[in-house]
């Protein structure tokens, strides 16, 4: 199954090109075959500056994939810490393991 572009442009840290897409309308939260967004696939392949701008332009990081992983639990190996600290989600941490209490 082809990919849509933005699923593509996001997974190699395209910052412009996703900008672009985004501009012509293209939805932030796109999920692929996976349940990836584009969130979760800037994350997961360590793309930092593309993943705050996910963020501030209103990316959801709450949307899990099919295994139930949240976007930025996706940069886990390529620098999930690096990614709390640079987009300021110092409660993100909190809400992840409240969420775990519930289940």
């Amino acid at each position: 199954m082809k990919e849509h572009p933005i699923s593509d442009a996001a997974a190699q840290g395209h910052l412009n090109i996703v900008e672009h897409l985004l501009d012509l309308g293209v939805d932030i939260n796109y999920r692929d075959a996976d349940g990836l967004t584009p969130l979760a696939l800037a994350a997961r392949e360590g793309h930092f500056a593309l993943t705050r701008a996910l963020i501030n332009q209103g990316a959801k990081q709450l949307l899990h994939d099919t295994i139930g992983q949240y976007p930025l639990c996706s940069g886990g190996i390529k620098g999930f810490i690096t990614i709390l600290k640079i987009t300021s989600l110092r409660n993100y941490v909190n809400i992840l393991t409240a969420k775990q209490a519930l289940t």
